[in-house]
């Protein structure tokens, strides 16, 4: 399926188990509107543009490109969470971020200006940057709502921004796939962005940035077990890299906490 036909059921299956969940948990739908709107609707529109422009990333290179693409963003949030949060600069995560960036300079592939995974990787690194700002701007909102109530609101919004590429992009092939589809809404989406967002209640967008960074090792791994794509020495060496900063602020963040 065409990526934002992807996504628009990405949301509307995700929404719907997550309205389920709220409703059995009797966790509040209210939305203050008057208050909230504005980063709502910025953080919506920042989280539709990530993973539409994720999967296209997937669609025109491999699983690898997009994954080391994608994930610069904790760098990015190193340099951006200060900027728009008003916070002062960690040298540590400073570090930290560049060190992440090492490892995903010696994973990445060499970049032919006249090949299509070009294409993939701007893709992957704008997806960065969308998921890096909607992470800053859902900050304040996960402090003051739950994390289930706070992507639901974005996955409404989400549904219905995305609601006119259903009658421009082919749409049937949903039916042929909908286990994909359902375990991408629930998952995915419904659990894994709720843990994410939650997490945000305990950790800076930094620190919880650096420790998602281990998710392209988990990406490697899943791609080597239903895909047959084997990891490359340089691969691994980077990847070794990326874990070791993730076990370090693991480490750090816990004897702080």
């Amino acid at each position: 399926m065409a990526p934002p036909v992807t996504i628009w059921w990405r949301c509307l299956v995700g929404l719907f188990f997550l309205w389920l969940y709220c409703t059995w948990t009797d966790i509040s739908l209210k939305v203050n509107l008057k208050q909230d709107g504005k980063q709502y609707l910025i953080s919506s529109t920042l989280l539709i543009l990530h993973w539409v422009t994720y999967f296209y990333s997937l669609h025109l290179s491999s699983v690898a490109i997009a994954f080391i693409t994608l994930y610069t963003y904790p760098a990015m949030t190193t340099i951006l969470e200060p900027i728009f949060l008003k916070l002062k600069f960690e040298k540590l995560h400073l570090v930290l971020g560049a060190i992440v960036i090492v490892g995903i300079a010696i994973m990445s592939p060499t970049i032919d200006l006249s090949d299509g995974n070009f294409k993939g990787v701007v893709f992957g690194l704008f997806s960065a940057f969308c998921f890096a700002m909607r992470n800053i701007y859902s900050r304040d909102l996960a402090l003051g709502h739950n994390g289930s109530h706070l992507i639901l609101i974005q996955l409404i919004i989400g549904a219905i921004l995305l609601l006119p590429v259903v009658f421009i992009f082919e749409n049937n092939n949903v039916f042929l796939q909908w286990e994909a589809v359902v375990f991408l809404g629930i998952i995915t989406t419904a659990a894994g962005h709720t843990l994410f967002v939650r997490s945000f209640k305990h950790f800076s967008i930094t620190t919880a940035s650096l420790l998602g960074s281990i998710i392209p090792i988990y990406g490697i791994l899943l791609a080597y077990f239903f895909l047959g794509e084997v990891p490359e020495t340089t691969t691994i060496i980077g990847g070794t890299i990326i874990l070791s900063t993730v076990i370090f602020e693991s480490l750090r963040v816990s004897r702080t906490n």
